[in-house]
């Protein structure tokens, strides 16, 4: 099975915030994925998002992404944003043509987003979330 690449950092869990976007594409002009969906939750479970949502309480927050379509081994970023400052940009490896990978952050109070970028910076998917 595979092993999502999850570093020491750690948030309030995100929602249920998704969003699809169309085929992406490198600097090398080839197609990384088809499609990246992201949601938000406390808790992963059977590498699904249990109880997806976009307002939580303090602690542990995951960031839950399916890629689907990629051709080779790439790497995607999950960028945690709070009150529009970034604090932290987590490399996630993608290398299937269907993968789901998460990373988390233990977020504080404050208006939150994450986004999925590729190598270049470019967002294939974003969703903001609350912590009260």
């Amino acid at each position: 099975m595979r092993m999502a690449l999850v570093f020491g950092v750690t948030l309030a869990l995100l929602g249920s915030a998704l969003h699809t976007s169309p085929a992406q594409a490198c600097e090398e002009g080839a197609a990384v994925a088809t499609s990246v969906e992201l949601k938000l939750a406390k808790e992963i479970q059977a590498r699904q998002p249990v109880a997806p949502g976009d307002t939580f309480t303090p602690g542990k927050i995951y960031a839950w992404t399916r890629v689907t379509g990629g051709e080779d081994d790439f790497t995607v970023y999950h960028v945690w944003i709070k009150d529009g400052k970034r604090l932290w940009k987590q490399p996630v490896s993608v290398k299937g043509k269907r993968w789901t990978t998460w990373s988390y952050f233990n977020a504080r109070p404050g208006a939150w987003r994450v986004e999925v970028q590729d190598e270049g910076g470019k967002v294939l998917a974003a969703a903001a979330f609350t912590v009260k």
